[in-house]
């Protein structure tokens, strides 16, 4: 059975949407179809789908997360920018900086979110926690 295409119009009444809403949709229904299959279906993150103009820092840079996670060792605030500063550096993004914006952006987009471990009450340390 061959599928009947029906005019936008049409569509965006069927489903309560204004005529420029759906061109966008339509328009975007590739990166949006990627962020669902990154995010899931019902995740809060595909809301606003929003980049980063240094994508191959964060790509470098969370690839180095998870090999301090699978090796259990702890990143803290601090850690995160030295080693953010790094790839920049070693990729030659000069007007790079890891400010706390960007660091809370990072971490934003990509779930992770810092968790304030207190051991025997001596002492605390921040670990990254990252939700899969």
């Amino acid at each position: 059975m061959p599928i009947q295409l029906c005019p936008k119009v049409k569509l965006a009444r069927m489903f309560n949407l204004s005529r420029t809403t759906l061109h966008s949709i339509v328009a975007k229904r590739e990166s949006i179809a990627e962020s669902m299959k990154k995010y899931g279906s019902f995740s809060t993150m595909r809301k606003k789908s929003r980049t980063s103009p240094f994508q191959e820092i964060e790509g470098k840079l969370l690839q180095w997360l998870e090999y301090m996670r699978e090796h259990d060792l702890n990143v803290n605030g601090y850690l995160l920018r030295q080693q953010a500063m790094a790839i920049a550096k070693e990729l030659g993004c000069s007007q790079f900086t890891a400010s706390n914006g960007w660091i809370e952006r990072f971490k934003s987009r990509h779930g992770i979110f810092w968790k304030t471990f207190k051991v025997l009450n001596l002492y605390s340390f921040d670990a990254i926690v990252i939700k899969l």
